[in-house]
């Protein structure tokens, strides 16, 4: 099987800090899955991972799109809750599916320059 992981990434000033992959989700046939978002500690708490996060819902651009995530990571799951629902949560691990919404078409790499200049 091929896999494929993308990547897209947020820059300030020139400089990296922070990025999101995804690829096929194997346990979902069809189905997208971020595999990781993170932006640079000194960063946090400015919007950047609320904009990456928009940046490659917009670049997958399909509704079947998941992330999981530590259970007890609560600031990022409080920020994916704005556009994901929770499937499951053993209290290790939750699960996590886009909610159902208008997904529109956008030249995504333009989209993301444009976040990175706002």
């Amino acid at each position: 099987d091929a896999f494929e992981l993308l990547e897209s990434g947020v820059c300030v000033d020139g400089a990296v800090v922070g990025f999101g992959s995804y690829a096929d989700y194997a346990k979902v046939p069809g189905a997208i899955k971020i595999f990781k978002m993170m932006i640079d500690k000194k960063y946090q708490g400015k919007g950047y991972g609320g904009w990456l996060l928009n940046a490659l819902i917009a670049e997958v651009n399909s509704a079947n799109l998941w992330i999981d995530l530590h259970s007890d990571n609560i600031v990022a799951k409080t920020g994916y809750l704005k556009r994901f629902e929770i499937v499951s949560d053993d209290g290790s691990t939750t699960i996590m599916k886009l909610k159902k919404e208008k997904i529109f078409k956008t030249q995504s790499r333009r989209f993301l320059v444009m976040l990175i200049l706002l």
